[in-house]
């Protein structure tokens, strides 16, 4: 009596391995209210929006998302006396929402992901989203620079007059657009960048390898301070 209802329990067993159910990949606006309902679920007077660096003293730019099916966001969880308090937030695929989310978190992700179709760019935006989960600072401006007119053009803070000023300008004398190298197993992106808060000039070096690493040789401080 027992052997037909058995036969189907089996079957329906090895149905749910074989077809899986089909998962609807969340649109941009659907994992923005995933990221806001989880984190509003802790912080309830909390705001959420996609990662970007935004600042009224440079352009604001969209930090691309080299990952298929993922988005970042940042959640303001809160106010200091002299900075927003940020975390970021990961919404998967699948539409798990992943909170925190920090660097370490996306290069271990991005070390585990399949780049064998990946374009230079690719690895570029890769390197930038990278370096701009390095800190949450970064939400309050950064640029990546391309060519020296580029950081000569940033007026914010910036010396008029004096050693400072051609300080500057040797200093963005050795700055390029962002570069990928293949060095032996791994992918070496090299990119410059200037974050507003601190003022600083950075080169970083991002390593694609067994492991993802990013890091960052002070090329000097110029300017800089926030939104004053």
């Amino acid at each position: 009596m027992l052997a037909f209802p058995l036969l189907v329990s089996m079957a329906s067993l090895l149905l749910e391995d074989t077809v899986p159910p089909a998962v609807s990949r969340p649109t941009p606006a659907e994992a923005l209210a995933r990221a806001t309902e989880a984190v509003r679920a802790i912080v309830p007077e909390a705001t959420v929006a996609p990662v970007r660096s935004k600042n009224p003293h440079l352009d604001d730019w969209k930090i691309e998302r080299p990952l298929d099916g993922w988005h970042f966001h940042t959640a303001i969880v809160g106010q200091s006396f002299v900075a927003p308090l940020r975390k970021f937030v990961a919404v998967e695929p699948d539409g798990t929402v992943r909170y925190p989310f920090t660097g370490d978190d996306l290069a271990k992700l991005l070390a585990a992901h399949d780049k064998s179709d990946w374009k230079d760019e690719d690895y570029v935006n890769a390197a930038i989203l990278h370096v701009h989960l390095t800190s949450v600072a970064n939400e309050d401006g950064w640029k990546v620079l391309r060519k020296p007119e580029d950081f000569l053009a940033i007026t914010f803070n910036m010396p008029k007059a004096g050693p400072a000023v051609a300080a500057r300008a040797q200093a963005a004398e050795r700055i390029t657009a962002p570069a990928v190298a293949r060095e032996n197993a791994a992918i070496v992106v090299t990119l410059q960048a200037w974050h507003l808060i601190g003022g600083e000039l950075k080169k970083w070096t991002v390593e694609f390898g067994e492991n993802v690493a990013a890091k960052a040789e002070p090329l000097g401080q110029f300017g800089g301070g926030g939104y004053d």
